[in-house]
């Protein structure tokens, strides 16, 4: 894959956009159906259900850690890690993770009431999979339709972890500054629906 005239091979720029599509894909599928499929611990334990979310979200980030290891190892091997690169690398983890643990409540916290969440949400992702640059640089897309990618939020995740870590860049600015804002407000949003329904999850599980 090349970026800007930098060529970097398929190995990292490939592993890059397949580790944060599979940690999206893990928290996608475990959240639409946490409560739903811990049944037993929403309606009997005394402790409160956000710790079923915030212990599947331990759980996907110790997976994620591991990818994160690789990926860095690999950027070390193929002798393209950089202190700036690394700077704007944990930049994007650190948006990156904002904006996937409020998609994670938003999805908890609707899974026990929407039945076909789950299974739309994996279709969704399939689709995401291939509308993503992810087997493919993003220079590949044609500049009518380039714009229109990055309303894809896992493009922007892709891109925020890549640009720096194989090119030793940050993604664009606007990018950024937008995903950053989006995150944000999902967070609140995805609070705000959890603190409306949280009450009612063990009546409908």
């Amino acid at each position: 894959m090349a970026h800007g005239g930098v060529s970097a091979g398929f190995v990292l720029p490939f592993f890059v956009g397949l580790s944060i599509y599979l940690f999206l894909s893990d928290i996608v599928n475990s959240s639409t159906v946490l409560f739903v499929s811990k049944r037993t611990f929403v309606v009997k334990s005394p402790f409160p259900i956000w710790v079923l979310w915030v212990s599947n979200l331990f759980r996907a980030t110790v997976h994620a850690i591991v990818l994160l290891v690789l990926l860095l190892g690999l950027a070390f091997l193929q002798q393209r890690v950089s202190v700036t690169g690394i700077a704007w690398f944990f930049l994007g983890v650190g948006l990156c993770a904002v904006f996937l643990c409020a998609l994670s409540l938003l999805l908890a916290a609707l899974g026990p009431f929407i039945g076909d969440i789950s299974e739309a949400m994996r279709l969704l992702l399939r689709v995401l999979f291939y509308a993503t640059p992810i087997t493919y640089p993003l220079t590949m897309v044609p500049t009518a339709f380039r714009d229109w990618m990055w309303l894809n939020p896992l493009t922007v995740m892709v891109e925020l972890l890549r640009a720096p870590l194989v090119f030793g860049h940050m993604a664009p600015l606007g990018v950024m500054s937008g995903f950053a804002l989006v995150s944000v407000l999902l967070l609140c949003l995805a609070t705000w629906v959890f603190s409306r329904v949280k009450g009612v999850i063990s009546d409908v599980v």
